[in-house]
């Protein structure tokens, strides 16, 4: 947790109890800590039935549920969600982990000035928060973000998209440089540990690099003790040569195991999981920085499957924009590139990203059908064009 604040206003005067679910011992001594610097003791963490809030761990196992019971149970008592990535909920208040010290004050704030039904107090406590919130997250002339992505430090996209610069496609010599084979990389063994996973029905304890860690398809979990430093260096850092051997990766070894030893992890020590998706998600970016998976032609027209659950992953600068344009039929990357007219690297990143998540595919075999489908799609026009969702791509990609 991030609890850096100095000399913030106390404004507690009202005793204010919390029920906090989903953290282990680390994380409510750190919540403790703060009750005690911000609030004296007016703020004491209790049981549910003596609780005037709630603080739910939402990347815990079974918070959803949790929640669900808390809303029935309780349904007139605030919630703070705790998440990894920014949760949109109306209902409740949410804070991003590591969690900041000042958000979570002001929030706990309004909270208070509510239970007191001082609605003056309220109306400017919600100035307050909103202020927290939306503080550096203005976008750039040349970077129209959705508001997560603006919420990427300039550090955060560096590492996450890279500084690459467009190439020129139709030269052969550039078009190379926009590959990496992730096989070179550590993210290559969490792609091997995951297939083997899916291959047999099971859990893969994957060790290597000095540490061990555990992938559990069947319930979106990795059990790992890395913290994010860690593991982007991990991420970033090319483990082979084009030319090594075989025996030069034998470094990492996998070992099948049930379902519930990995989940028996995760409840012992929740503050070491992570969800299977958003893992694979950043690690992807970290790995990728602005480039495309070895093998991946960009005159091969992708598919995006499935929309992106932006909630919970990182979300990149265009990412929305990329989404909404693409969705509506396959196209070739090319294609992408030339209509969207954004910085390349946003656009490889977000397609490596869902293309090894298993959001998008390719969906033909050969550039015949490319053509076909561009046939198809003049066709098709004036049809698309009539419908709501095909003027709001309309508007997206001219903007």
């Amino acid at each position: 947790m991030n609890m850096a604040l100095q000399n913030q206003p106390l404004l507690s005067t009202t005793q204010i109890n919390c029920h906090v679910i989903g953290l282990d011992k680390r994380g409510l001594a750190t919540l403790q800590f703060f009750f005690q610097k911000h609030y004296g003791g007016h703020c004491e963490m209790v049981s549910e039935d003596h609780a005037d809030m709630f603080m739910v761990n939402m990347d815990s196992i079974g918070a959803e549920k949790k929640l669900a019971a808390l809303e029935d149970e309780f349904p007139d008592k605030p919630v703070i969600l705790l998440a990894l990535y920014p949760i949109e909920t109306e209902k409740h208040y949410s804070i991003s982990k590591p969690i900041n010290a000042k958000k979570l004050l002001a929030i706990m704030n309004k909270i208070e000035l509510k239970k007191k039904n001082d609605t003056k107090q309220v109306i400017e406590a919600e100035k307050i928060t909103d202020t927290v919130f939306i503080k550096n997250t203005k976008a750039t002339d040349n970077q129209t973000t959705t508001a997560a992505a603006q919420q990427l430090s300039q550090t955060d996209m560096a590492h996450f998209i890279g500084h690459r610069e467009d190439v020129d496609l139709s030269n052969n010599e550039q078009l190379a440089e926009i590959y990496f084979d992730p096989k070179r990389y550590y993210l290559g063994h969490i792609i091997e540990a995951l297939e083997m996973a899916k291959k047999h029905n099971t859990s893969i304890q994957l060790t290597g690099l000095s540490h061990t860690l555990y992938i559990c398809p069947n319930r979106n979990l990795v059990y790992i003790k890395l913290s994010d430093n860690k593991l982007r260096y991990y991420g970033v850092t090319t483990l082979y040569k084009d030319d090594d051997t075989s025996e030069k990766r034998t470094r990492f070894s996998y070992k099948m195991i049930a379902d519930d030893q990995v989940v028996a992890l995760c409840e012992k020590t929740p503050s070491y999981q992570q969800e299977l998706c958003a893992f694979l998600w950043k690690l992807t970016l970290w790995t990728a920085r602005g480039r495309l998976p070895k093998g991946v032609d960009i005159d091969m027209p992708v598919c995006l499957k499935v929309w992106p659950n932006f909630t919970r992953i990182v979300q990149t600068p265009h990412a929305l924009r990329i989404s909404a344009y693409w969705i509506a039929a396959p196209k070739t990357i090319r294609k992408m590139v030339e209509s969207l007219l954004i910085e390349q690297r946003y656009l490889f990143s977000f397609f490596t990203a869902t293309y090894v998540v298993g959001l998008s595919s390719v969906v033909a075999k050969d550039k015949e059908k490319v053509e076909i489908r561009k046939e198809d799609e003049g066709v098709n026009k004036a049809q698309k064009n009539r419908g709501i969702f095909s003027r709001l791509i309309k508007k997206l990609t001219t903007a």
